[in-house]
């Protein structure tokens, strides 16, 4: 019986019997014996695992027959149809479907006698001979219906589903092949549908498990002509302003990729907004665009009310404070600070019934913070400030975690969506601070009343409440905008980055479109490239699931609106081209709850299809949008074209990931009019640029999209029938250029086993957003040392803060300054018992601009302001003293700079674009003086500082080899004096760099300095195996490599470095602009947060601050912050999957010491430790341990400085230095100590169980290794 069983679970078609029927005793129970054997083994099978399996397995590029048929069984499988029907003469179609194990009969319907006995031996197939298969189809259905239950091999139904394949009938003269294209796949229904199927799909509860891949080459980032018929799929919202509410600039932003324009109803009148969508529809009408327009509403608010004599007032932090909710009398009430009390009104009249002790008040954007203490009545409470800050009125009030009693429309917000939205049809409306699906509810009736029930709706999630109630407001609207300045103030400002991917998760399995919005270029609003920071926000959103991003100020008030769309267009993009799809998909078709409706079943299938076949397109029909919205679920990877006649559902294909209208000049009338339709489909498709021609496309049509068809079927006079073919789009096909469309021969191909496979997997609580008890930090924070870091104070604050590394930038500063601050810190860090390592940047060949004086008085500054229009001259040198290697602004306002590079006006030409500030400032050269200056003007306005890299487009320079020279001679001055522990090395092209620095190094007795080679060019990048191989730890250098590569390629870049120095057990440091807004503000972007937090995701042993620290204006709160966000992104990040990953990665076999940090790095997630230790006197054991990403701090006991420096720079690591003689002597004594010194320095509390490693005959573990888990 178990060989029966086991030879069906493994996977045969068919079982024999031999002497047990030719000779036995019992032949028909021996047939019936195994008969029941077989259904039982079969029941046990999990078919979508086996499905999984076998089209995993199967060689890619599928053939477009083998592709159809595995997506017919596909779907059978997720709506769980009863029967899939192939009505065939040849026997291909039934074999390819029996190979892929549907878990449903195959009814073989063929006019060959030969193939009906075959199929006896097949699995899943019944023959049924019928020898005309050219008639009426659905009478053969029928026919084979009732031939199936007259067997009892399937009791097919009324409204059950069917899949059907049959042979596709070819127009005459079609250059289609046979194989390839001549099946058609049907999806239908016998007899009326059931009214009931599956309702709203979801991913519901507290907790979700999200993964994202990304698969990126070297041609990914560097080679982007392969990629030139790669459609952006993901849309664009911009938020009309004064700066493009114009026609002429409202052209250029649809020109740039605009999809939807938003009207901010917070500002302006009815009057205003309707002229400007009265030009926006203009201008689409004439370019032939379905854009579509959304207003956001202005929504309840809370604000302060007046104050005495409207003057301000200073709240000093620790002082109290009485709360008064004034409700409508906020605009009337006066607030007022003397000698007896402080009291100020909030316009929230039931603030005490909805507050609590311990609550607080956000006032002014956050910038000003009450904890409340009392509640003294119905109305007033007692409160006590947080922090200093001077207080206007009418500032807005935020109450994070606190269910806010207020409506969500306003008086203002029904007006507004009544008699504008759906007097004007508008596509959308956006709602802000939805708290509950009766929310959404209401507002549905608000504008169904006025005539606006085509108006969908978004809901903006912006407080805690919508996160607590977030499935059951996604069940009832259309879409979801990740609001996350609000959001930002109502949880912790590091929480939003979870929050975002949270929604994003679970919008994308519930089939619903999702927006993520704010601050995601808002550096743009004044300079015309993003920072790194928010190029990888806008990235890293599409790598998270979202259907669009938005813009806000930027398009509304910046000086580079279109400029801005553009930018964030090449950045969708290029992210789209390194996401993983077969990951995607997966992933979204796996947490899919089954059974599901047939057409998300078939719409789930021809996604499958697309990733395995690369079609140029996919053309679906529909007219009710369902169709599109469950496509756009899956992420197919080709663009798709929606064929309707609804102008208002080609407009909301705006919103819909890779959804694009084709609009028809009338419905549908008849079904034979739907092959016409293809036709002129495919034309559209190839003119438009969608779809390159010759290249395959997969059609999906139904019966419902035809009037005249949907009323027989309303009749109960026909079935419902869909129907999925491939065809070829027309013209003749490039095979040169196809690039990346271009089919691999085999998993072995160079193009797929030269990409880098990364993962990011997160395990994300509702409870983690908003409370505030997150782990103990384990990724570490370098800080740059500067101006505004230099001083005492400071210093010892940023040590108290969490510094863990102190960088020195040897292209600022002197030698002696440096010197001066790090004796500084080293009597800190002496004093306080901290260990903070050093790091010397060196300046390496970068070419870099002079010092600043003031010409006047011959000083020194900071820095100058260059305006746009600005005359320039750079003039090339050098001599590189600070008393003659000087820039200014002149006396007739012209600027002159230095550059240390003697040969500039011979590399120079008039027309290059000159970058300053990691390409912030830009300059246009417009002459060219042969061995002297060269001159240009400023492209736009931006603050200078002095030794600023500088690049010139299309220029490849060669910095002077005296920079070589001098950081040599500074090495060997200051790095030994001082014992810096890390040498940043620039610009490192490939390993000999890195040897060559290392046999220095060691020549001048610096052998235990660790090498950090930064990636920061082209040739760092081809070559990036190597250097990880010979550095100690390599650093993502993001703002000289943003102008080597293309910026929007920055994020990609990024992953593959990180995966390959991860798996390879590198640290890595990923630097520049991670929060840049911070040198001028106390809180950063939003972009800049989410940076951050993917890039602990992604697993950065270390984030660095640059500016932000050295010459901003708030250091210390800048490590806070970036202490903050890495703990929170920590707290989500999935282990065990991270784990796994790096695994599976990792060459084998494993040395002892490996296997043992396996194991451990295991041990401490599947037990929950509280801590982990291992004594490693060399630091090599620790290191890979940390490789494996343990979940708990690692202690590190070791007897060298060093490699307690050095600690600071690996995840987890914390260094506890011991005498020589503890490391030799006896192994338990100093495993105690180990764990008293962890408990001291709040690694851990109270009564925990820890990871231990130690040698085998020594304390330390240096060639073999023991692991044990012990109570502490």
């Amino acid at each position: 019986m178990t060989d029966v069983a086991n030879a069906v679970l493994d996977g045969t078609d068919c079982v024999m019997l031999s002497g047990e029927t030719a000779n036995g005793d019992f032949p028909s129970d021996a047939v019936a014996t195994m008969a029941a054997i077989c259904v039982n083994a079969e029941e046990m099978v999990h078919v979508h695992k086996r499905y999984d399996f076998i089209r995993n397995q199967t060689p890619k590029p599928m053939m477009g027959a083998e592709a159809l048929c595995s997506g017919a069984v596909q779907s059978s499988i997720d709506c769980d149809a009863k029967a899939i029907m192939c009505i065939t003469a040849s026997g291909r179609a039934p074999a390819l479907v029996s190979k892929f194990r549907p878990q449903c009969p195959v009814l073989v319907v063929t006019p060959d006698e030969q193939l009906v006995r075959h199929c006896r031996s097949v699995y899943g197939q019944t023959g049924i001979f019928k020898e005309n298969i050219e008639g009426d189809m659905m009478q053969i259905v029928e026919e084979a219906a009732s031939y199936a239950r007259s067997l009892g091999i399937a009791d097919l139904q009324p409204g059950d589903q069917v899949v059907v394949i049959k042979r596709r009938n070819m127009r005459r003269g079609s250059q289609v092949p046979y194989d390839d294209q001549r099946l058609i796949v049907k999806a239908l229904v016998l007899g009326q549908a059931r009214p009931h199927s599956p309702g709203h799909t979801a991913y519901a509860g507290k907790s979700i498990i999200y993964h994202r891949s990304t698969k990126i080459g070297l041609d990914t980032i560097l080679e982007d002509h392969k990629f030139k018929y790669a459609v952006r799929k993901t849309k664009i919202i911009c938020t009309a302003g004064p700066a493009c509410w114009s026609e002429e600039m409202l052209g250029k932003l649809l020109d740039a990729g605009m999809n939807v324009l938003r009207l901010n109803f917070s500002h302006g009148d009815h009057e205003g907004h309707y002229a400007v969508l009265e030009r926006f529809r203009k201008v689409c009408k004439e370019k032939k665009l379905h854009a579509a327009a959304l207003l956001d509403t202005k929504g309840p608010e809370i604000r302060t009310a007046m104050l005495r004599d409207h003057k301000n007032i200073s709240l000093e932090a620790g002082q109290s404070i009485i709360v008064e909710a004034v409700g409508a009398k906020y605009t009337s009430f006066e607030g007022y600070k003397d000698d007896t009390e402080t009291r100020i009104g909030l316009s929230y009249e039931k603030l005490c019934q909805s507050v609590h002790v311990g609550n607080k008040i956000l006032l002014a954007d956050g910038s000003l913070s009450i904890r409340v203490d009392e509640i003294l009545s119905g109305t007033e409470l007692r409160g006590t400030v947080l922090n200093s800050k001077s207080l206007g009125e009418r500032k807005n009030c935020n109450l994070p975690g606190v269910k806010v009693d207020i409506p969500v429309l306003t008086e203002k917000d029904i007006d507004d969506l009544q008699n504008f939205a759906a007097k004007h049809q508008l596509d959308f409306v956006a709602a802000s601070f939805v708290q509950s699906k009766a929310d959404v509810l209401f507002i549905r009736r608000v504008l169904d009343e006025a005539g606006g029930k085509q108006v969908k709706i978004i809901s903006k999630i912006e407080n805690a409440e919508g996160l607590h109630n977030f499935d059951e407001i996604l069940e009832v609207t259309d879409g979801i905008m990740v609001a996350r300045g609000d959001l930002g103030m109502e949880i912790p400002v590091e929480k939003v980055p979870l929050a975002q991917k949270v929604m994003i998760t679970k919008a994308n399995i519930s089939g619903k479109f999702i927006i993520t919005a704010t601050q995601m270029m808002e550096s743009m609003i004044t300079n015309p490239i993003p920072t790194r920071a928010e190029l990888t926000d806008v990235a890293n959103a599409v790598f998270d699931g979202t259907d669009c991003v938005m813009l806000s100020g930027e398009s509304a008030n910046g000086s580079y609106p279109d400029v801005a769309v553009s930018t964030m267009a090449n950045i969708c993009r290029s992210a789209e081209i390194g996401v993983n799809l077969y990951q995607t998909f997966d992933y979204i078709r796996s947490f899919t709850p089954k059974p599901i409706s047939a057409i998300e079943a078939i719409v789930c299938s021809i996604a499958k299809n697309a990733v395995d076949l690369r079609p140029g397109m996919i053309i679906v029909f529909s007219e009710h949008g369902k169709t599109a919205r469950l496509l756009a679920k899956y992420r197919p990877c080709a663009p798709v074209l929606l064929v309707t006649s609804n102008v208002k559902l080609a407009r909301s294909c705006a919103t819909l990931f890779a959804m694009y209208p084709f609009l028809l000049d009338a419905p549908i009338n008849s079904v034979d009019e739907i092959e016409g339709h293809v036709e002129k489909a495919l034309n559209y498709s190839v003119e438009a640029g969608l779809c390159m021609a010759g290249k395959e496309v997969i059609v999906f049509t139904s019966t419902s999209v035809a009037a005249a068809a949907c009323a027989a079927g309303d009749e109960g006079k026909a079935m419902l029938q869909r129907e999925v073919l491939i065809t070829l789009a027309p013209g003749q096909l490039d095979h040169n250029a196809l690039g990346a469309l271009a089919p691999h021969t085999s998993a072995q191909d160079p193009r797929m086993i030269t990409k880098t496979i990364t993962l990011r997997s997160t395990v994300i609580n509702l409870d983690m957003l908003t409370d505030d008890n997150p782990p103990v930090r384990k990724t570490k924070l370098a800080v740059t040392i500067g101006p505004a870091s230099s001083t005492p104070e400071i210093l010892e604050r940023l040590v108290d803060s969490g510094m863990d590394i102190a960088r020195f930038k040897f292209s600022h500063g002197t030698p002696q300054s440096h010197a001066e601050v790090l004796g500084t810190l080293k009597e800190i860090c002496k004093r306080k018992g901290r260990s903070v390592a050093t790091l010397m940047d060196l300046q390496g060949p970068e070419v870099r601009t002079s010092y600043l004086i003031d010409k006047q008085s011959g000083v020194r500054i900071d820095s100058i302001e260059l305006k746009a229009g600005d005359k320039v001259s750079l003039y090339g040198t050098d001599n590189l003293s600070p008393d003659s290697f000087v820039g200014y602004r002149d006396f007739d306002g012209s600027v002159r700079l230095g550059v240390d590079l003697p040969d500039l006006a011979d590399v120079a030409r008039a027309g290059n674009v000159i970058r300053l500030r990691d390409g912030a400032i830009g300059i246009n050269v417009t002459e060219v003086s042969a061995g002297r200056a060269v001159v240009g003007v400023v492209i736009n306005n931006g603050i200078m500082g002095e030794r600023k890299v500088l690049h010139i487009s299309g220029v490849t320079l060669h910095a002077s080899p005296s920079s070589t020279y001098q950081d040599m001679q500074t090495i060997q001055d200051f790095a030994m004096q001082h014992g810096i522990d890390f040498v940043a090395a620039s610009q490192v092209g490939g390993r000999h760099d890195v040897e060559d620095l290392r046999r220095f190094l060691d020549d001048i007795g610096a052998e235990n300095v660790k090498i950090i080679a930064k990636i920061e060019t082209r040739e760092g990048l081809r070559h990036m195996d190597d250097i990880i191989e010979a550095a100690d730890g390599i650093m993502i250098a993001r703002g000289n490599l943003g102008m080597a590569i293309p910026p929007e390629k920055v994020a990609l870049a990024q992953c593959k470095v990180l995966t390959k120095a991860k798996v390879a057990g590198k640290p890595v440091i990923v630097a520049r602009h991670m929060l840049e807004s911070m040198n001028t503000n106390p809180r950063p972007t939003r972009a800049e947060m989410t940076d951050v937090a993917n890039a602990v995701l992604d697993s950065a042993d270390c984030v660095m601050l640059c500016s932000e620290t050295a010459s901003g204006m708030f250091p210390v709160d800048s490590v806070v912050t970036a202490s903050r966000i890495c703990r929170n992104a920590e707290h989500a990040m999935n282990y065990a999957m991270i784990h796994s990953f790096i695994r599976d990665f990792s060459a084998k076999p494993f040395n002892t010491v490996e296997a043992a940090a396996v194991a451990m790095a295991k041990t401490c997630m599947d037990a929950q430790l509280a801590v982990a230790v291992v004594i490693s006197d060399s630091g090599e054991a620790a290191n890979v341990i940390t490789k494996y990403r343990p979940s708990v701090p690692l202690v590190v006991v070791t007897s060298k400085p060093t490699v307690q420096a050095q600690c600071n720079l690996c995840f987890g690591q914390r260094g506890l230095l011991v005498e020589v003689e503890a490391i030799q002597g006896e192994t338990e004594p100093l495993i105690k100590r180990a764990v008293d010194w962890a408990r001291q320095s709040g690694l851990f509390t109270g009564s925990q169980r820890a990871a231990i490693m130690h040698g085998t005959d020594t304390a330390d573990t240096e060639k073999s290794a023991i692991l044990n888990i012990i109570d502490v």
